[in-house]
This record gives C-alpha cells, structure tokens and sequence, in this order.
C-alpha cells in the first residue's frame, strides 16, 4: 500500500509543478469527503493534506487515524499552526 500512496504523490507531485506551484493542500470535512484528500492519504478523516516538493505531510484534528494511512500524520488543534506554510500553495 505504501508504494501506492507514493506513486500517487509522484503524479501529483508532478502536476504541482507542471502548474509552477510549490504544493498542495487538500482538505477533508466530515460530511463533505474529497475525494482526492483520500486518494491522496487513503484515509476519509476530517484534516489536511499538504504535498510539497519537500515532504507530504496530514494533518487531523484529534481523530484517531482508523485507516492507518502511511503519510506522516500531526494533530492539529488550530488552523493558524499551518501559518509556517511557505510558497505558493494550491
């Protein structure tokens, strides 16, 4: 599964920079799933997901992981921590 998740982040990784951005943050609410935030972290949990040319990260607001998705996963308690964000992000 992990090789899946990577190969996902490598094609979107690639349409990040084909678009000259310098990432991409996607976001999942309860009742209002995207579709690419779980495609992109084969978890449907209420966070965010930021893919970077440095690192992919998700991001949950105090759910437990259920899904046990392989992306590197914080708690997040308040939006204004993603404030560290830099770049151009879509």
């Amino acid at each position: 599964m992990k090789s899946d998740i990577q190969d996902r982040h490598k094609r979107i990784s690639s349409m990040v920079s084909e678009k000259g951005l310098d990432g991409m943050l996607f976001f999942n609410q309860d009742k209002l799933e995207n579709p690419n935030f779980i495609y992109s972290t084969n978890c449907n949990e209420t966070g965010l997901f930021l893919l970077s040319k440095k690192e992919s990260h998700l991001y949950t607001f105090g759910w437990s992981n259920i899904f046990k998705s392989p992306v590197k996963n914080t708690h997040l308690q308040r939006l204004i921590d993603l404030a560290k964000l830099k770049g151009v992000i879509g």
